[in-house]
């Protein structure tokens, strides 16, 4: 007996058995997280998305607690170089905000504090030490979007089963995490306010065009649409795939037409007369023009600041 005893508690039989007691009290289900979770592939992490009973997964608290943890140790886990965000839900990738959470707030002061917190957490997500994929399948909707367009790679499920959409307004309310900068420095001010003033849905092939989404996969398997995504999160890494959408002719001549300061101003001043024009008329149209307007003016000139200092070094 006291051999079998002496002969159980080798060194190598500690070490194993701490390695399951610190997985155990590292898991997810132990930190309570229940909305996020994330999984080694290789050199990459996957992030899984699923609020339970569900069939939706609406952006509340605890899903952005979930989220932030999640990213935090993949921040600082050397063995991933990068990240692939996907729902376990293939017909929803994340819809918007709970409007319980936004109804809670009583003051200005609370209501300024929580989109603060938003803005935080999307910079955060823009400002990745390393490349997140976005990997879009279903519904993509309101904070869904800002967070897709926080991602530095977006990928979607091809056909009529993926839709992107901004729908803020229609409920009196705006993009309130940067997603009014972040989209219009990707599809421009033409189709942003388009985007989000009108609520339309943005199929994945119509948002490639428009520069939203890197690249279509025309699939209703998930698991391949996953296995894709890993490859895209290691084709970064490595240098292979360029974190810059790759233009068609008609974006091309899109962005240049809208690079002209009047037909801008023309462009502004006409969806401004539109939208006072409608009966049903509320402040966040206006300040998703103004938002939008003051947004692109300084793109573009960090853009022409950068283009000036590199034809000078």
């Amino acid at each position: 007996m006291s051999y079998l005893f002496l002969n159980f508690y080798r060194p190598w039989h500690i070490m194993w058995l701490f390695e399951i007691f610190y997985r155990f009290i590292t898991s997810s289900r132990l930190k309570g997280r229940t909305h996020v979770d994330w999984k080694a592939k290789g050199d990459v992490a996957v992030v899984r998305v699923n609020e339970p009973n569900s069939v939706m997964n609406t952006w509340t608290s605890h899903m952005q607690k979930d989220m932030m943890e999640v990213m935090d140790e993949i921040w600082t886990t050397d063995s991933v170089g990068s990240a692939v965000v996907i729902s376990t839900k293939p017909h929803c990738f994340i819809t918007g905000m709970d409007l319980k959470t936004i109804k809670s707030c009583k003051t200005e002061e609370e209501a300024t504090l929580l989109s603060r917190q938003w803005q935080g957490m999307m910079k955060k997500i823009e400002c990745s030490p390393k490349p997140i994929v976005a990997a879009i399948s279903g519904w993509c909707l309101n904070a869904g979007l800002e967070f897709a367009t926080a991602c530095q790679y977006r990928l979607a499920t091809g056909g009529d089963m993926t839709s992107l959409v901004s729908r803020e307004v229609r409920m009196g309310l705006m993009p309130s995490a940067g997603g009014t900068q972040r989209l219009t420095e990707l599809v421009g001010p033409y189709h942003a306010l388009q985007i989000m003033l009108e609520g339309h849905r943005i199929q994945a092939d119509a948002a490639k065009k428009m520069g939203l989404v890197h690249k279509v996969v025309d699939t209703t398997d998930h698991k391949y649409f996953e296995d894709v995504a890993v490859s895209c999160a290691r084709g970064i890494v490595k240098k292979s795939i360029p974190l810059t959408p790759q233009k068609e002719w008609s974006k091309i001549a899109h962005d240049f037409y809208y690079s002209f300061p009047k037909v801008r101003q023309d462009m502004y001043r006409n969806t401004w007369n539109t939208v006072i024009s409608k009966e049903t008329f509320c402040s966040a149209p206006l300040k998703i023009i103004e938002t939008v307007r003051i947004g692109f003016t300084k793109h573009l000139q960090r853009f022409i600041g950068r283009v000036i200092c590199d034809n000078i070094i």
